[in-house]
């Protein structure tokens, strides 16, 4: 994995040998108004190995306090700034300073099947589950 940083921005750290995301941080304080939503550049570029991709997630305390992060797919074969949304959810504005983290980014593998068009669509195959959604397993017997 190849990381460019820009300026005062902060390489991503494991918190924890355990940990299965990098802590992400901010290049500078971000100030989120009430039921905002804020695109927060983190100042780094990186190159993601074919077959993998970048997940941007909320952290824990975050979410905790109504704050997550929206969007964040990143491709491998993206090469831009890697910037954070960040929404407040609340009726109140949030400050967070450069020393916390604002989101974790995981890597996952990609899986990128060929895709066939199937007519009519009764020739999917059938299931237990069918077309229900929605909710439609809080009733289904477990397994």
């Amino acid at each position: 994995m190849f990381m460019s940083l820009k300026g005062s921005a902060q390489m991503p750290i494991r918190a924890t040998q355990g940990s299965a995301g990098f802590d992400i941080f901010a290049m500078e304080d971000v100030y989120l108004l009430k039921r905002a939503t804020v695109k927060v550049p983190t100042g780094i570029r990186m190159q993601i190995p074919v077959g993998y991709y970048g997940q941007l997630l909320s952290r824990s305390s975050f979410a905790a306090q109504n704050i997550t992060v929206e969007g964040g797919v990143i491709d491998s074969d993206y090469r831009g700034k890697i910037c954070v949304l960040l929404k407040n959810n609340n009726d109140r504005e949030f400050v967070n300073k450069t020393d916390l983290a604002i989101a974790q980014l995981v890597f996952l593998q990609c899986f990128s099947p060929q895709l066939f068009i199937v007519v009519p669509e009764e020739e999917l195959t059938s299931t237990g589950r069918g077309i229900g959604g929605f909710g439609s397993t809080d009733c289904m017997q477990r397994i």
